[in-house]
């Protein structure tokens, strides 16, 4: 199912301000290398780059970054008013939207992003704030 964010509601809500790409360190250097990010291996496959809500980063990052090499991640905040042309909410895990890019990430489009390391107990902690 595809929702545009019309008027800035996902499914009547109040869309978010910001989404967030989780990056691994050689996408993120990528990213900065090269002013664009077509996606990871999964985006690719799909046809989009997967983005979250600042609610949905915690189960982004252990559904999809708990593997033994995913030590760290950059987490990019991009505006939703930065790239809503190109932005579909999608019904994805447990039947919850998911924001969807549907063109490569720009480096414009980052406002601020956030470094994490994995603690000794195998878990990122996010930030108490949201760091858009």
């Amino acid at each position: 199912m595809r929702e545009n964010t019309q008027a800035g509601t996902v499914s009547g809500i109040a869309a978010p301000r910001h989404v967030y790409k989780v990056l691994r360190p050689l996408e993120w250097a990528a990213l900065q290398r090269d002013g664009r990010f077509a996606g990871s291996p999964d985006d690719i496959r799909d046809g989009f780059v997967h983005l979250s809500c600042w609610t949905q980063v915690q189960g982004t990052l252990e559904r999809h970054f708990s593997r033994p090499e995913d030590r760290e991640v950059a987490v990019a905040a991009i505006p939703v008013a930065a790239i809503e042309d190109c932005l579909r909410w999608e019904k994805s895990r447990g039947g919850g939207l998911f924001p969807h890019l549907y063109r490569a990430l720009q480096s414009p489009d980052v406002v601020r992003s956030v470094h994490l390391a994995r603690g000794d107990d195998g878990r990122y902690t996010l930030p108490a704030e949201e760091p858009a």
